[in-house]
């Protein structure tokens, strides 16, 4: 069980940019924690969430941030602050709410009733789709597959 929530907390913590966190050693705390799940590493890597998670709301903090901190939290058996830090996700960045919904179903274990609607995509000029096509009918497909195979009624 262990291994599949350090996976999870690996992705979340890939999709939440690891580049752009170099500063306050996002990377290399995430990173010790990952190879050596300790006592010592598991502290620094809280201290660290609740730097970051402390910045003021005008400050800019990546998608995924709150995510991957909630899932840590999970981890440590602390849910209720764990969807605390997934709701703030879907609040900064209501395009994962379809994903961190599903988080916040496997930490409560009742299902998440979506929030914000989800919106048909936008299709750009020149890009529309063309209309479906009439169904092919069963004829057509048999006269497809002798084709296809070289069988031939007329020999």
């Amino acid at each position: 069980m262990k291994k599949v929530f350090g996976a999870i907390l690996f992705v979340l913590t890939v999709m939440s940019g690891l580049s752009a966190w170099t500063w306050r050693n996002y990377t290399k705390v995430v990173n010790d924690y990952m190879k050596n799940p300790s006592e010592e590493t598991t502290e620094t890597l809280l201290e660290m969430y609740n730097s970051i998670v402390s910045i003021p709301q005008e400050k800019f903090i990546g998608p995924g941030v709150f995510a991957d901190f909630g899932y840590f939290l999970a981890i440590e058996g602390n849910k209720e602050d764990a969807v605390k830090m997934f709701e703030k996700e879907i609040q900064l960045f209501p395009e994962s709410e379809v994903f961190v919904g599903k988080l916040i179903e496997e930490v409560t274990g009742e299902p998440y009733v979506m929030k914000h609607a989800i919106s048909e995509p936008e299709v750009h000029p020149g890009l529309e789709f063309l209309p479906h096509s009439e169904p092919v009918s069963p004829e057509t497909l048999e006269l497809k597959g002798n084709l296809m195979s070289g069988d031939d009624d007329e020999n």
